[in-house]
């Protein structure tokens, strides 16, 4: 139960964003490449999210 824990919002988002993509990329070949450039943006999104620092702080 501890990974249920840790899971936030924004990682179930991404897990089935994923996993969405993945099953749409299955039943239509066509647009594959959509859907993966769909998955590399929600993941990029994902992990620019995680490293702290990244955005500028406030002065009072």
């Amino acid at each position: 139960m501890k990974f249920f824990e840790k899971l936030q919002t924004r990682s179930l988002a991404v897990i089935l964003l994923i996993i969405g993509s993945f099953v749409l990329a299955v039943i239509d070949p066509n647009c594959r490449a959509g859907f993966s450039d769909l998955v590399k943006f929600g993941a990029g999104g994902y992990l620019a999210q995680l490293i702290p620092g990244i955005t500028p702080k406030r002065e009072a």
